[in-house]
């Protein structure tokens, strides 16, 4: 059997082939998940904490809930899409930013553009920009205290909240 990442999950995705080898499961179909009801967006339930750089969803879900499995959860209350979506250091950004100054010096190259030093500079201070905008999106992340835990588990299991995809099913118990 193939080893697996974010095995954990309290909402059940079907697995893919990650690469040779790994598997990991397929929470492309998260954004379709209806969002949660509106009283889990008062503050009487939401609670805030600023991220660290470089934290992973399954260690956040541990901190918060000493259990590894409730990093969907956390993908949902942040309305995040993606668990690459949280702050990353800043080597990571601007090794990521040098990346994609590369990427455009070729692109304008075959343009013919002029491509001074100032230019170049000048591109990558708007792509940093762009990045460091992006990377501090979720800085401050949203979660619901342990106590209310089972009372978001409990909504979430409820026929309003059905996935809309069938094969994406609600289990409460670990696998």
């Amino acid at each position: 059997m193939a080893q697996g990442l974010m095995r954990n999950s309290f909402l059940k995705f079907d697995n893919i082939l990650f690469r040779e080898g790994i598997e990991v499961k397929n929470i492309t179909l998260l954004p379709k998940l209806r969002r949660l009801s509106e009283k889990f967006s008062s503050e009487n339930y939401i609670k805030l904490m600023r991220l660290e750089d470089n934290k992973l969803l399954e260690a956040i879900s541990y901190e918060l809930y000493e259990d590894t499995n409730y990093w969907d959860l956390l993908l949902l209350l942040n309305n995040m899409d993606s668990m690459f979506s949280l702050p990353v250091d800043f080597d990571l950004l601007h090794s990521k930013g040098e990346k994609e100054l590369e990427k455009w010096v070729l692109f304008a190259s075959t343009l013919n553009y002029n491509i001074t030093s100032e230019v170049k500079s000048k591109k990558f201070g708007e792509i940093m920009k762009v990045l460091v905008e992006k990377n501090e999106k979720h800085r401050i992340f949203k979660y619901v205290s342990i106590s209310d835990l089972s009372l978001v588990l409990s909504d979430l299991n409820t026929s309003k909240y059905e996935p809309i995809n069938k094969k994406l099913i609600i289990n409460l118990e670990s696998e």
